[in-house]
């Protein structure tokens, strides 16, 4: 017997006795949770093979249909399920987890423990915002980007804008680009002014486990990013740290009308987070292999039916583009040279 925590927002799975069949498999009223809405059956879980990724799809339709809007549904979707081996099990939650799905196994006998996930960082300002894609470290453009829009910067790197506009980042800021102390001076001193909002990108979520490792335990490594930011001293790595560790992977605006994250959205979980929608919302859905030594990407936005404007970046382009609801800011700036912004809510391109 074991306890298991899993997040009111997630996927349990209910498996039998010692992974063999039994005269009586294990109920979701056991474990006092909600009616199982989908049992599995066959064998065909011995393996990982195709049938256990048409299983793993069908378990991401059972979730889409059963999951929650808004964190309103009392508790996890709940599937029963036949024996399988460790490596299904373990492939099965992994590939969930792309969909920003946490998956829980529950065994006869096992206690669960229910959490609500924390709250998506949900603010009621209203704009008008101007929402700039990923910079990484190429702080000429963003000033350029900033003085077409209209903004300011202050002798103290504060960026704000006379007509009151708020600037939004997706996040990435930083890597890549020659001129990284200077965007992340910018960004900082704006986010603790508020007249700037910061999403966490995959590439902040990499600095910052850097900078964890080197400010508790001593850590380093040869890395261009880590070393300028240590190149200003130990107080500066300890703000980018304590900022970093502040940011979230999603943001909701203007009542809900405007979602800005890093690299993709769900929209069955747009009142609340957990560590799968962390990372869903920071890397973006994979299919799980490698194409030019980078993951390939699954397009998120063509099944998007969700009610806000989502603005992403992650994905560089040529252009922005707008797809339905969701519109991609990236326009690979540190290669193209062209940094782009788009603005709400008048729904204006700006680029360099």
């Amino acid at each position: 017997m074991s306890s298991v925590k899993a997040w009111s927002n997630g996927m349990v799975v209910l498996l039998p006795a010692d992974g063999v069949e039994s005269d009586r498999k294990p109920d979701a009223a056991d474990f006092g949770l909600p009616p199982v809405v989908y049992r599995g059956g066959g064998s065909f879980m011995r393996h990982a093979d195709e049938r256990t990724e048409a299983l793993a799809c069908r378990l991401v339709k059972v979730w889409n249909e059963h999951g929650c809007l808004g964190g309103t549904r009392p508790g996890p979707v709940v599937v029963s399920l036949p024996p399988a081996k460790s490596r299904v099990l373990a492939y099965l939650k992994k590939r969930l987890s792309r969909n920003g799905i946490s998956l829980r196994f529950l065994l006869p006998g096992d206690k669960v423990e229910v959490l609500t996930p924390p709250s998506l960082e949900n603010r009621s300002d209203s704009g008008p915002f101007d929402i700039v894609g990923d910079i990484h470290g190429c702080a000429t453009q963003f000033r350029q980007l900033l003085r077409g829009m209209g903004y300011v910067i202050a002798e103290d790197g504060v960026i704000s804008h006379p007509a009151g506009r708020l600037l939004v980042s997706v996040g990435d800021v930083l890597d890549k680009g020659p001129e990284q102390v200077e965007c992340l001076k910018l960004m900082l001193a704006s986010w603790r002014a508020g007249t700037a909002l910061w999403v966490r990108g995959n590439h902040e979520d990499r600095v910052y486990r850097l900078l964890r490792r080197y400010l508790e335990k001593g850590v380093t490594r040869s890395d261009p990013t880590l070393d300028a930011i240590l190149s200003e001293g130990r107080a500066f790595a300890h703000e980018v740290h304590d900022v970093l560790s502040r940011l979230s992977s999603h943001m909701v605006l203007d009542d809900g009308r405007l979602v800005v994250t890093h690299a993709a959205h769900n929209a069955r979980q747009e009142g609340s987070m957990c560590g799968p929608m962390q990372t869903y919302g920071m890397f973006g859905a994979t299919t799980g292999k490698i194409e030019g030594g980078l993951p390939e990407r699954l397009d998120w936005t063509k099944d998007y039916d969700g009610r806000a404007t989502v603005v992403y970046g992650h994905v560089p382009g040529k252009t922005v583009r707008v797809v339905g609801r969701t519109v991609c800011v990236d326009t690979g700036c540190y290669k193209t040279g062209r940094l782009s912004a788009w603005s709400w809510p008048e729904r204006v391109i700006h680029s360099t």
